[in-house]
């Protein structure tokens, strides 16, 4: 897991903040600001150009670090609902509505969204939409829909792709959400554009849970042309094996949560266990060059996909597979070594 960065809190009880100090401060300038019609909007426009700085990882412990250090908690009856949204309304700074998604009250947030113009500029907004359209209250939920449904598809492919990193893994968290709500999140996460973007954020980035970020992607085949170029010089060697290994076997594996598996039914024992979906690539694989480039690679991770592939071929054994184990045999990584010798002893045992 990466570490997330923190700072210290200079407006709440909380010792420390995912936020950056003048992030905070941007924050609550605005906050104070949201009563007042002089200078909220050079505020709001400093807020959202803030918001370019902050990670879409963050969204769920950043959400409640906004609402406090902006002043935006506390519910409101509903008699009294939106009176601070139809106001901002009315000094004419509609962007603050991007503020006001952060706001303790339902009433504020989906009134918030019914106000909001224009597609998000950053991956945290981007991210902040999903964070709403699982949100506990049904109404936020459906006005976020509402809004994704309107520019999800006037969103550049750049901010989505800011936030797929984490959104790939985060969607299969919410379950708030409709069918319809996450179909269209998978439909503009999965777009071709966005997924060049992210294979080439993949050949370059070497920390993080690349590989599995790599598998989520693969869930849709958008991403199938570009994984030959990550088997081979993706600088990440999680990256490289992962990818050398769907080539190798001609399909993509990915999880999608978990499933119950009984071991005694009458004992009442049973456990859970990673719900593994697979998919056929939609391309042709040179297998022979795969395998010669894998076994010759820097990295002992992906000389040990090509160890494990040579052993499901035991059934159909070629010559030239002999080739590459014997070369694979005096590896210097014992995980390469040990598969080789027991590949090697099947074969001579039948």
């Amino acid at each position: 897991m990466v570490k997330v960065k923190t700072y210290p809190d200079l407006f709440t009880h909380r010792r420390q903040s995912v936020l950056p100090e003048g992030v905070q401060t941007l924050i609550h300038e605005l906050g104070s600001k949201t009563a007042l019609s002089s200078g909220l909007e050079q505020s709001v426009a400093a807020y959202r150009l803030a918001l370019r700085e902050l990670e879409p990882g963050l969204i769920a412990r950043a959400s409640p670090e906004i609402r406090e250090i902006g002043g935006l908690a506390g519910w409101r009856k509903p008699r009294m609902k939106a009176r601070l949204s139809r106001f901002v309304r009315q000094v004419r700074a509609p962007d603050c509505n991007w503020f006001l998604l952060f706001h303790g009250s339902g009433y504020e947030r989906e009134y918030a969204f019914r106000g909001l113009d224009g597609a998000p500029q950053s991956g945290f907004e981007f991210a902040a939409i999903i964070f709403r359209m699982n949100d506990w209250v049904p109404q936020v939920r459906r006005a976020a829909f509402d809004y994704a449904a309107q520019y999800f598809p006037k969103t550049a492919p750049e901010v989505i792709e800011q936030a797929a990193f984490f959104l790939f893994e985060y969607l299969s968290v919410l379950s708030r959400w409709d069918a319809d709500a996450r179909k269209l999140a998978e439909d503009t996460l999965y777009q071709e554009k966005v997924l060049s973007l992210v294979a080439a954020r993949l050949v370059l980035t070497t920390n993080g849970p690349v590989a599995r970020v790599l598998r989520l992607a693969c869930k849709r085949p958008g991403l199938d042309h570009f994984i030959p170029e990550l088997a081979k010089n993706a600088k990440s060697a999680a990256v490289r094996a992962c990818a050398n290994d769907m080539l190798l076997h001609g399909r993509t594996k990915w999880p999608e949560g978990y499933k119950r598996v009984w071991i005694n039914k009458v004992a009442g024992q049973s456990q859970w266990v990673p719900d593994i979906r697979q998919r056929p690539l939609g391309i042709t694989v040179d297998i022979t060059n795969v395998l010669h480039r894998a076994a010759n690679d820097g990295s002992a991770h992906v000389r040990r996909v090509v160890a494990s592939f040579l052993i499901t071929q035991l059934a159909n054994p070629q010559e030239w597979h002999r080739e590459i184990a014997a070369r694979l045999a005096q590896d210097e990584s014992p995980g390469v070594a040990l598969r080789i010798a027991f590949y090697f002893r099947k074969l001579q045992g039948g």
